[in-house]
């Protein structure tokens, strides 16, 4: 489907999913060494009329417009406002946010305006950033993150290891999460270097008291090994592939989500993090 594109994408097209319904928000858990659910990353799909469920992988190079990325940080915040209405305690929220994003007045004035609610509630965001941005060409991209952190939000890097890897983020944000690329997730298996790479980032990650988390978690004997090696969280079809809302309950629930026998709190996401003297 990816590579059909360019031949049938429409921003008109997409705009109107948006405003009709057919742009959704599905949600992914990430989980603890016990396997237990402690944050649900937000993850957009689109319900094409004709091309049936869409990833976010198959469109978002497409979209050009801050009017359209607008519209998925919109979709993105109301989904957790509406699972904490439902219910939901406890949970840290991970959600994308894009170069456009952090460009645009609008979204990081949507975002300003919508922490109150999450600080009224148990739960938390993590707003998760590309390490493939390029903070040194445009200081205004670090002016909204220094207003976010400023609102209540911390950062996590996306992707981390991936092709587009830069380490600028790392040196200048004050980061609360990195997220190890799924390609290193496994590759760590055949690549002695990707191992190593692995190995380091655990160790910085302790000492900085950062969460680290991997993406791409698809077998037993890779998350039994990636615990091993000191990898604090997970996430991958292991676990659950992404959910609509109608879903979420019976998932979380497989994933030991109980909080009227076991109060959950956020400080579950920060558990197993250990900070090493320097």
């Amino acid at each position: 489907m990816a590579e059909l594109v360019d031949d049938w994408f429409s921003m008109d097209d997409f705009m109107s999913s948006a405003a009709d319904g057919s742009l959704r928000s599905a949600f992914q858990p990430m989980v603890g060494g016990e396997q237990t659910v402690v944050g649900l990353e937000v993850l957009i799909r689109w319900i094409h009329p004709r091309y049936g469920l869409l990833n976010a992988a198959q469109f978002i190079d497409h979209i050009d417009s801050h009017a359209a990325f607008y519209e998925i940080a919109r979709i993105s915040i109301d989904s957790v406002m509406e699972l904490i209405e439902d219910g939901i305690s406890g949970l840290i929220f991970g959600i994308n946010i894009s170069e456009f994003d952090l460009a645009n007045p609008r979204v990081i004035e949507l975002f300003c305006r919508s922490r109150p609610a999450f600080d009224a509630s148990s739960c938390d965001v993590l707003l998760e950033i590309s390490e493939s941005i390029d903070f040194s060409r445009n200081k205004h991209l670090m002016n909204s993150v220094r207003q976010l952190e400023q609102a209540g939000y911390h950062f996590a890097i996306d992707d981390f290891f991936s092709d587009e890897s830069t380490t600028f983020p790392i040196r200048k944000i004050n980061l609360k999460a990195m997220k190890l690329d799924m390609h290193i997730s496994r590759s760590y298996r055949s690549s002695h270097n990707d191992l190593v790479l692995i190995k380091t980032m655990v160790y910085y990650c302790n000492l900085m008291n950062i969460v680290l988390v991997a993406e791409g978690v698809e077998e037993r004997d890779q998350f039994v090994e990636l615990r091993a090696i000191g990898v604090h969280k997970f996430q991958g079809y292991l676990f659950s592939k992404a959910v609509f809302r109608e879903d979420l309950w019976s998932t979380l629930e497989m994933l030991g989500y109980d909080p009227a026998h076991e109060p959950f709190t956020v400080k579950r996401f920060w558990k197993d993090v250990y900070r090493i003297g320097a």
